[in-house]
């Protein structure tokens, strides 16, 4: 039977920790991690194998925490790679990262809100390094913890309502802190006309969050096509309960701050941050077919997407297809009632190759509305003597080079088999979606449990709500959120694609307007990968959409 240890080993950090002779430190007052001390690639051999292996060995995270506010970590910053700084300075990546609105729905309707506070904390704990293996059970994914904390807290159900189970009693019940899965005492009725049988909970109704912020250090696995070096963060919430429940919901905030790092080194980059919604495609539209990395055109990569979303999220009408659970301001990102693909008919229109077959879009089992949210400093163009409203706000559509927190809950399909030569993508892993089999086992579908429905908003310019509802936990059973997590970009991998990517988008975009007047490469490319010229040499997007009907 689980104690409170066991369930702590669960947690990413804790996994982090098994193989080394690392302990967790623990948090007892106002806390901020040690400062980094990367070493800048000015100082390392120009060579590409010299340079991966020093980024991989890099610290360059630190966060900030307070027992007052146990459930939020502040001032999350990172020494980043790019944007000219070569781990100078730190960039700001979150002003807070908060845990909140975790609330119970019991099998008799009732629903109870478990509040992340001082009084219901039952401990705190950090350390820095750690390594996650490769295959793991739970957390699947090989990677190196740069620094990462879990905070625990108790609750216990009686008379009154929700209450704080103490640290003392959490040691007293020991290994019956929480039943095994699929657990639980039966007992016969003595009285009635059959020989009926039910499961109860023996004793108060004991419910145990823990919530954790594991940072770790920079790789080229988030993306496909190893082009760009990402350091992934993970913000989890785990949840046991020693009943059955209806459901059980946990929302996490993200909120970057509201202006980008000022950094003239990095040409086109404006200040303001800004969102954009992605709905991956799952079926490849034979642009470049036979180059060895896909052309990313927005039309190659994507069914449909949403710019500046907070603009109009909150006024949207809500339509007959969103799920019952859903808020007015909010989208899918999982979508638990789907259990087999669908098909919307005629809803794009790819105009790069406009195949007139690639009108329909499929989608794949769970898939929500949309698969992948963005917070980036958009980018501008200046061309002497061109007025053209696209090049004032260009948003960084793919293979986001710098200062841009990804956060993707789905990948593509076609991408598991879209045929990269191994330089570029060694382990398709990372691309698998949550099956009957566990995490990272099913190409095309949503990183979530199965039983998770998936909701996000956009408070403001700079922030996400992601809100996860579980449905039917069992006793015993962990509920883990935000499984997947998210990742910081921080510039071009050595050795990358870099190339490859440059040349398709060039190549197939030779007679479309502004070429060879743009300044920087970069802000080029992510204007190309969106637009094109049509035949009257009118710049219109590659890929078009009936927004709403996409969102079925």
């Amino acid at each position: 039977m689980p104690a409170l240890r066991h369930l702590l080993h669960d947690t990413m950090m804790f996994t982090a920790l098994r193989g080394s002779k690392l302990r967790s430190l623990r948090m007892t007052g106002a806390f901020q991690s040690p400062e980094p001390n990367p070493k800048p690639m000015a100082e390392v051999e120009d060579d590409d194998d010299a340079r991966v292996e020093q980024i991989l060995i890099n610290d360059i995270w630190r966060f900030r925490w307070n027992p007052k506010h146990p459930g939020t970590f502040r001032d999350v910053t990172c020494n980043t790679r790019g944007m000219g700084m070569d781990y100078g300075m730190p960039a700001q990546v979150f002003t807070k990262i908060e845990f909140r609105e975790c609330t119970i729905t019991r099998l008799d309707g009732s629903t109870h809100d478990l509040y992340l506070t001082e009084a219901h904390m039952l401990g705190a704990w950090w350390q820095s390094a750690g390594e996650v293996p490769a295959g793991d059970k739970l957390w699947g994914l090989g990677s190196n913890m740069d620094v990462g904390a879990v905070v625990a807290f108790g609750y216990q159900l009686t008379e009154d309502g929700i209450k704080p189970l103490s640290m003392n009693e959490v040691e007293d019940l020991g290994d019956e802190l929480m039943p095994l899965p699929g657990w639980l005492r039966k007992f016969k009725f003595l009285a009635g006309e059959d020989d009926a049988a039910k499961y109860v909970c023996v004793g108060p109704c004991r419910y145990i969050l823990l919530v954790e912020l594991v940072l770790n250090k920079e790789k080229c696995d988030f993306v496909p096509g190893n082009s760009i070096g990402f350091a992934r963060f993970h913000p989890h919430g785990l949840f046991w309960s020693n009943e059955d429940l209806i459901d059980v919901q946990l929302s996490i905030v993200m909120k970057r701050p509201a202006l980008a790092m000022e950094c003239g080194a990095a040409h086109g980059m404006k200040r303001t941050i800004g969102p954009l919604l992605v709905s991956d495609t799952n079926d490849s539209h034979h642009i470049g077919a036979d180059a060895d990395f896909p052309v990313p055109f927005t039309d190659n990569l994507y069914d449909y997407y949403w710019v500046a979303p907070e603009r109009k999220l909150a006024a949207r009408a809500s339509s007959e297809h969103d799920h019952p659970k859903q808020r007015p301001d909010e989208v899918t990102m999982a979508d638990d009632r789907f259990r087999s693909e669908r098909w919307i008919e005629s809803a794009v229109r790819r105009a790069t190759l406009s195949v007139e077959k690639h009108r329909d879009i499929r989608k794949c089992k769970r898939q929500g509305q949309f698969d992948n949210v963005h917070l980036a400093a958009r980018m501008k163009a200046v061309i002497p003597g061109v007025d053209d409203p696209t090049l004032d706000d260009i948003v960084m559509m793919n293979a986001c080079v710098h200062d841009c927190t990804h956060l993707h809950v789905r990948w593509s399909e076609f991408l598991d088999s879209a045929g990269f030569p191994e330089k570029y993508l060694v382990d398709t892993t990372m691309l698998h979606g949550w099956s009957s089999h566990g995490p990272y086992t099913a190409p095309g579908l949503p990183q979530v449990p199965l039983n998770q429905t998936v909701f996000l908003s956009l408070p403001s310019s700079h922030e996400m709500k992601y809100r996860a509802v579980a449905a039917e936990p069992k006793a015993g059973a962990l509920q883990v959120f935000l499984h997947h997590g998210g990742a910081y970009a921080m510039d071009e991998w050595p050795g990358g694609n870099k190339d490859a990517m440059l040349f398709g988008v060039d190549l197939l975009s030779k007679f479309d307007p502004y070429r060879g007047k743009f300044t920087d490469e970069w802000t080029e490319f992510y204007w190309r990968v969106r637009y094109k010229s049509d035949q009257n040499g009118k710049v219109i997007e590659r890929l078009q959409f009936n927004l709403e009907k996409c969102m079925r």
